[in-house]
């Protein structure tokens, strides 16, 4: 999803516009890197592996990030806690500006969870595109079929489902956890909690790639057994 905000609605498409052009900019490099270095056969194959790489390096970038925001003491998001802080803003250690709820001078617990379901996020999103460039790193070894392909897409379906629904539910409970310190006694904070669907269809399709090449490679072994 992509999603641009301003105080002009020429401002927002100005910045959509820009956003679309850098990927497509991205995209025609990718092409033309794959087409320099390869037949036509492998083109498709090389710009996904090269795709899947970009995917997994800034997924990288995302886990040091969030090492970072940990290891500095950043500022907590709790905006979605159900609280109105209106009340709160500029007390204590509420930091308001604009839409954002910061708590500042949260402890390490919160901060943690709040890290920790950021980074399992991460890595759920992360699996698939591990599983993909290693299968295009296999195809353009003229291997399809590697006996460790099927399991590699069982591991990453797991780790998309259980990081997957585990982050969400972790990023909640550190909000609430850091929002609770910065509020007074008496004010409640309300934990909602949802499960998302992307991590069970992640799964499930890694599943059925496990199936399918895993089939791939018996055909690939009894057809060589007859040459």
């Amino acid at each position: 999803m992509i999603t641009t905000a301003g105080t002009e609605i020429w401002t927002g498409l100005a910045a959509l516009g820009v956003f679309i052009a850098v990927i497509a900019a991205v995209v025609v490099v990718v092409w033309l890197i794959a087409r320099s270095h390869g037949t036509t056969a492998s083109l498709s194959v090389r710009a996904t592996g090269t795709f899947a790489g970009i995917w997994l390096g800034l997924s990288a970038i995302g886990v040091v990030i969030s090492i970072a925001r940990l290891a500095t003491g950043a500022d907590v998001d709790v905006a979605d806690t159900g609280v109105d802080w209106e009340p709160y803003c500029g007390s204590g250690n509420v930091l308001c500006a604009g839409p954002e709820r910061l708590a500042a001078g949260v402890s390490f617990g919160p901060r943690l969870l709040v890290e920790l379901g950021t980074l399992s996020t991460t890595l759920a999103i992360a699996a698939p595109a591990l599983a993909l460039f290693l299968l295009c790193r296999s195809a353009l070894r003229n291997s399809v079929f590697p006996e460790r392909i099927p399991r590699l897409f069982l591991i990453c379906g797991a780790v998309a489902l259980l990081l997957g629904s585990a982050g969400p539910i972790l990023g909640v409970m550190g909000a609430g956890l850091a929002a609770a310190e910065v509020l007074p006694a008496d004010a409640d904070v309300f934990y909602s909690f949802t499960v998302p669907w992307w991590p069970a269809l992640v799964a499930l399709a890694c599943a059925a790639f496990a199936a399918i090449f895993r089939h791939g490679s018996r055909l690939q072994s009894d057809t060589e057994g007859l040459v």
